[in-house]
């Protein structure tokens, strides 16, 4: 590595540029006041923020979710209503 990316990583905050490092240990406290204020200003940043997949269960949501990740959230609800009917919770699909 060059001394040029050398500095130029080490005014990014590139972790690469160390030969060290060090591990901050967040407090649970600190870590739940992060978590709300993330949380305040992603509600203040998308107010009208809703989940695209149709659901109507933890279940549904669950699978719809793990689907979606394939396909579309459109491609997801236009079958969903097949497989819950035919599989409306775990014990069906074990």
């Amino acid at each position: 590595m060059s001394a040029g990316t050398t500095a130029a990583r080490a005014s990014t905050g590139d972790s690469a540029s160390t030969s060290t490092s060090t591990t901050r240990t967040e407090t649970r406290t600190a870590l739940v006041r992060r978590a709300r204020r993330i949380n305040r200003v992603l509600a203040e940043t998308y107010p009208d923020a809703r989940c695209e997949l149709d659901f109507t269960s933890p279940w549904e949501l669950l699978i719809a979710t793990v689907l979606s990740a394939q396909t579309t959230d459109k491609r997801v609800n236009a079958v969903t209503p097949t497989l819950f009917s035919r599989y409306p919770g775990p014990a069906e699909l074990a």
